[in-house]
């Protein structure tokens, strides 16, 4: 099994041309993880589901199989408000109810994994998964993210 990162800011900004380098390398599965800089770039969530059915219509049916990450929470990062939560947590039902139509493809619950059990708009504190910016998981929280995707992809 190998490792790839297919660098992206956005969404839109993973196009075919870098989802096509993919299948240069021989890989076990892939794991797309996008959306939050878009919803903190003003995205609403009719883009947000057009720039993922575009990105998912071009995962599926490719030879490797793909989990494709919903957005984790945010809320203790500057960037964060109301709006934004809405359009989260809107995009990520969306992705709920339609990753089933797109062969290959399955969803990553990301958002459930490191989300607080009291308040699920921030990073886990209870462990604390927050690396200190509300944004991104800290090593703890990628370990748990490691073990999670090994459970997912194990036969």
């Amino acid at each position: 099994m190998g490792n790839l990162a297919v660098g992206a800011v956005t969404m839109l900004s993973v196009d075919a041309n870098q989802w096509s380098k993919i299948g240069t390398y021989t890989l076990d599965g892939a794991i797309v993880v996008a959306g939050v800089n878009d919803i903190i770039a003003g995205e609403s969530a009719a883009t947000m589901q057009t720039r993922a059915d575009a990105l998912l219509t071009e995962i599926a049916g490719d030879a490797v199989p793909t989990y494709f990450a919903n957005v984790a929470p945010f809320g203790n990062n500057a960037a964060w408000s109301s709006a934004k939560e809405t359009v989260r947590t809107t995009h990520n039902s969306w992705l709920a109810a339609n990753i089933g139509s797109y062969s290959g493809v399955t969803l990553y619950d990301l958002s459930t994994l490191l989300d607080d059990a009291v308040d699920a708009t921030i990073l886990s504190s209870s462990p604390d998964y927050d690396s200190g910016d509300g944004l991104h998981p800290n090593d703890a929280a990628r370990a748990a993210e490691a073990a999670d995707v090994g459970a997912e992809v194990s036969p």
